[in-house]
């Protein structure tokens, strides 16, 4: 009697020894180091397996090898397998640390500070100075450079230093850009001047109390719709308001949004004047840089001097 016998290997390799999971740290000063990866310890029934090593996932060309680790978790995994594909593996973490928690410090930075300019400016100011307990600054970065070309407005401007251990320390300051100052324009006499400020200049718009006028010198004059100062500091298109009188005329010589209910210093009045003038601005011709999504805060009321016609005679 013939018997045929067949001896399947179910057995998979076995790892001896695995590696537990390990803390690391970087050297002093730097953002990564170097580590080797060994072999474990395996046997196989039939004595015989490959190896396979995958660090973070990805499959690496030695079963040992010195790799580069930077800070934070790292998994290393050992698959071992014989020769009728029984597999077996072998993994733990790789934690590792830095050993320089400590940012850069900047020795000198430049102090915020406000310019005046009717143009957009190149400017200048004096590079950050860092310093590190490392003794090594790797790289800096900013958002502006000295010499940038800046318009009206405010800029901040932040500088970002890292050492080798990727710690960052920062430097930051502002400069703002303003127009020139505006020369005075005087509120209306019995009216009010209701403007909002930006960065490139003065929008005013010029109202009258509902029971007076504006008082024009000549019936070929008019009334400006708006008062603009631009980054000259320079009025358009005058330099001055139509003062509010008592008036003969049966209608009034502006549309409503011109002239406001009670008395100029109430809060009622002035709210209403504030929103008047929100209105007139967004059908204005203005510049961008006076200001875009504005809301009725955004304006301030001027009470000019209370006089009745008498007094002006006198």
């Amino acid at each position: 009697m013939d018997l045929n016998w067949v001896i399947t290997d179910t057995t998979p390799p076995i790892f001896i020894t695995c590696p537990q999971d390990t803390v690391l740290e970087t050297p002093f000063g730097w953002g990564s180091m170097w580590h080797t990866i060994t072999l474990p310890d395996i046997s196989d029934n039939s004595g015989v397996w490959d190896l396979t090593l995958y660090l973070d996932g990805e499959i690496q060309q030695n079963s040992t090898m010195l790799v580069e680790l930077f800070p934070g978790n790292h998994i290393v995994l050992h698959v071992a397998t014989d020769p009728v594909m029984n597999e077996n593996t072998c993994a733990y973490n790789i934690t590792v640390m830095l050993s320089d928690t400590e940012p850069p410090t900047p020795i000198s930075c430049p102090l915020s500070r406000t310019i005046e300019s009717d143009v957009p400016l190149a400017v200048t100011w004096v590079e950050p100075v860092f310093q590190d307990n490392s003794g090594y600054i790797d790289k800096v970065e900013s958002n502006y450079e000295s010499g940038s070309l800046m318009a009206w407005g405010v800029h901040d401007v932040v500088y970002l230093a890292y050492d080798n251990s990727t710690n960052m320390g920062t430097c930051s300051f502002t400069i703002t850009l303003r127009s020139l100052p505006c020369s005075i324009l005087h509120p209306s006499i019995n009216g009010a001047l209701i403007c909002h400020d930006s960065y490139a200049g003065r929008f005013c718009v010029s109202m009258c109390n509902s029971k007076r006028d504006f008082l024009l010198p000549s019936p070929e004059l008019s009334v400006p719709n708006d008062y603009v100062c631009s980054v000259s500091g320079d009025w358009y298109p005058y330099n001055f308001t139509y003062d509010c009188l008592a008036s003969n005329n049966s209608e009034p010589i502006m549309s409503s949004e011109y002239y406001y209910q009670g008395f100029c210093n109430e809060t009622s009045a002035q709210e209403s004047m504030q929103n008047q003038a929100l209105t007139m601005y967004n059908k204005a011709d203005v510049d961008i840089t006076m200001g875009s999504n504005l809301t009725a805060n955004d304006f301030y009321v001027q009470c000019g001097e209370l006089i009745t016609k008498q007094d002006l005679s006198n």
